[in-house]
């Protein structure tokens, strides 16, 4: 906005971190506020891709209408941008939101090459929050929204409007690549139903296949016309459909199917109505050769229709890396396309899919694009990483707004050491201890000269791999001094945190009353702690921020980070509560309705003691109106150790704290109960 840019000393601060989701979704952006500081700015940007199941959507030309595919190809990229008064509610920020970008799904279908393409339009309002990539329902079928539209150039569907349940428009396209191919019929003369078809082999590219749809003149006779159908030369194999009657679109040994040849959209119900069926017979360039381009069809039924297509090649990415130099090519591009290719270094996650992290570079590409991968700069933190490499076409929805959206994609299978050239440099340790009740130390080496620390925590999942939780902590070196739970010692030169990692919400749902009286369930989320009884690790980088003034209005910060150093692995023995009992000389004390033990004595002094059942605890009782530790005395006779307590010592009631310290596996865990003694002065009745 203007007011972010265009304003004396107006500030930008650009951020990058990962949402947690199935494919590594990396997020990028900036936030700006106003010089007044009265409103703020937000812009975010994702790329990335994933694999997901995939139902294809029903009146496709040449596609069967039940057919899935267990594994797709799913490239994204969506931008988003908001802005609120620094007054207004979170909620008025995702009000405000605009989303613009969108997905794209390619697969090969019983060997058909083609792309599912989903666009929000930047009218589009985004009513909510992020959510990971998980909850994108790929399995739902959009059918029903879909008003078709046919295209020459495909036997398929020109870009269509959907709206979802929420009222939000969504542009879907589903397209095999295909272009009409040219054939001559003639009627056979020795079967009633047959025809001769000739096909030119030449016009099939290398490695393209010819597609046939043949129409039976009954459409209700559609099974058994395909059971009777023969092409001479050729055995044709149909796809067996699973227990739910799903086709599987990624089967290699089907050549022949059913599928959709024409069909309406109901443009009330958005139903698919009148529809007309095929079989569609698939041919590769050879098999047509080896029938010499002339083939004859016949079936036990009259044939309507002998339709062909061609199998052409879709728009493609062409990559490689040799020596640092990364050469790119569009392979087959659309006449008037508009493409440009983005590069980005980022390093496997968890499932082994590289991650697209950091953008380094982006450039319009029509033909070919060469250029040097950059080894030092900016732009990412030290390390080594895998090179993505997105090749990005420009789209226009019904609306005639332009969406760029990925279609293809490289990811290289070697990597590039990278050196941040303004990034401090690592800790030199890290160290992680215990510190009892489920609470973990984390300390480091200072880095001279570093703004600040980012803290991940790793724990170490079934295959004995570490993984980032996700659930770290970033600092400025200044919060050091400021935050309880965060030290500096000057002597050692050495920072620490305290973490208790296993605190938090389990993300329990939650039910509430709503305005009319009925029930509503919160979705609590996510577990919001990690669990004891495994192993952890923590991985600490040191980062300094960096300024850019991009005019004498705006300027830019960043923090380049460096690279990572790890503690050794330590387990987290869960936490064990101690069992206490309290007693005032040889009576047990007994709890209040504020599950506090309770006493009185009115003579001089009298025994404070506690037990338990268990070994290896040390007790200690401090006066919690001094803060002072009581002194600590065995009685033999009732084998505990425990304290004094003098009347003379306070006036009214005193709150004595037991303190029981545990020793297991390694650490100690501190249980606590509370003895309210209240003195009692009543004079004894004679």
């Amino acid at each position: 906005p203007d007011d972010a840019t265009g304003v004396e000393n107006g500030v930008m601060r650009l951020f990058n971190s990962t949402i947690e989701a199935a494919a590594g979704l990396e997020v990028s952006g900036m936030i700006a506020q106003t010089a007044a500081r009265d409103s703020t700015y937000a812009g975010i940007g994702m790329t990335g891709y994933a694999k997901a199941a995939l139902n294809i959507p029903k009146g496709i030309t040449g596609l069967s209408k039940n057919i899935k595919l267990a594994s797709a190809d799913i490239n994204f990229k969506i931008g988003a941008q908001s802005a609120i008064a620094n007054n207004a509610s979170v909620k008025e920020f995702f009000k405000n939101m605009e989303v613009t970008g969108g997905v794209v799904a390619g697969a090969s279908i019983l060997l058909l090459n083609g792309r599912l393409i989903y666009l929000i339009p930047k009218t589009i309002k985004f009513q909510g929050q992020f959510r990971s990539f998980d909850d994108w329902d790929w399995d739902t079928d959009p059918q029903k929204y879909i008003k078709q539209k046919p295209k020459n150039a495909y036997l398929a569907c020109e870009p269509m409007t959907f709206e979802t349940e929420d009222g939000k428009e969504v542009v879907a396209l589903m397209a095999l690549s295909m272009a009409p191919a040219q054939l001559q019929l003639s009627k056979a003369s020795d079967t009633t139903y047959g025809w001769i078809v000739s096909a030119d082999a030449s016009a099939i590219e290398d490695g393209e296949n010819l597609l046939l749809a043949v129409k039976p003149t009954d459409q209700s006779m559609i099974e058994e016309f395909a059971s009777s159908l023969k092409l001479d030369g050729v055995t044709l194999t149909f796809p067996v459909p699973d227990a739910d009657g799903y086709i599987d679109g990624s089967d290699t040994t089907a050549n022949a199917w059913i599928g959709t040849y024409s069909a309406e959209t109901d443009p009330d119900t958005g139903e698919i109505i009148n529809e007309e069926q095929a079989v569609f017979i698939r041919l590769s360039k050879a098999e047509v050769q080896a029938l010499n381009g002339t083939f004859d069809i016949s079936a036990d039924y009259d044939i309507k229709t002998i339709k062909g297509a061609e199998t052409v090649p879709m728009t493609a990415l062409d990559c490689n890396i040799a020596s640092n130099a990364l050469n790119a090519s569009v392979l087959h591009p659309e006449t008037s396309g508009k493409y440009s290719i983005e590069t980005y270094y980022g390093e496997k996650d968890t499932d082994g899919t590289v991650k697209a992290e950091h953008l380094i570079d982006s450039r319009d590409i029509t033909d070919t694009e060469s250029f040097t991968l950059p080894t030092s700069g900016c732009d990412a933190p030290s390390g080594s990483y895998y090179v993505s490499v997105y090749l990005v076409q420009t789209i226009t929805s019904d609306a005639g707004e332009e969406v760029e959206m990925p279609i293809d994609s490289f990811v290289s299978d070697c990597t590039i050491t990278y050196t941040n050239s303004a990034a401090p440099a690592a800790p030199a340790k890290a160290e992680i201890t215990l510190i009892g009740n489920e609470g973990i130390q984390g300390k480091w080496s200072e880095v001279e000269g570093a703004d600040g620390y980012v803290v991940s925590i790793y724990q170490e999942n079934s295959n004995g791999t570490f993984v980032d939780t996700g659930r770290g902590y970033s600092f400025t070196a200044d919060n050091f001094s400021e935050i309880d739970g965060l030290s500096y010692d000057s002597e050692s030169k050495e920072y620490s945190i305290n973490m208790g990692i296993t605190a938090g919400d389990d993300g329990s749902d939650e039910t509430v009353t709503g305005e009319n009286g009925e029930e509503i369930t919160i979705d609590g989320g996510e577990t919001k702690h990690l669990d004891p009884k495994k192993k952890y690790k923590i991985g600490v980088q040191a980062f300094k921020t960096t300024s850019v003034k991009i005019d004498e209005e705006t300027t830019l910060q960043g923090n380049n980070y460096s690279a990572e150093t790890q503690s050794e692995a330590l387990y987290l023995p869960e936490y064990v509560a101690v069992p206490i009992t309290a007693y005032l000389d040889d009576v047990q004390l007994s709890k209040n309705s504020d599950n506090i033990y309770s006493a009185s004595m009115g003579s001089y002094s009298k025994s404070l003691y506690a037990k338990t059942d268990l070994d290896n605890v040390t007790f200690t009782y401090t006066n919690m109106t001094t803060k002072e530790p009581l002194t600590i005395e065995h009685y033999s006779w009732c084998d505990a150790d425990g304290t004094e307590i003098y009347n003379t010592d306070f006036e009214g009631m005193l709150m004595v704290e037991i303190k029981a310290s545990y020793t297991h596996d390694g650490v100690t865990d501190d249980s606590y109960e509370y003895v309210l003694i209240e003195k009692d002065e009543t004079a004894p009745f004679i």
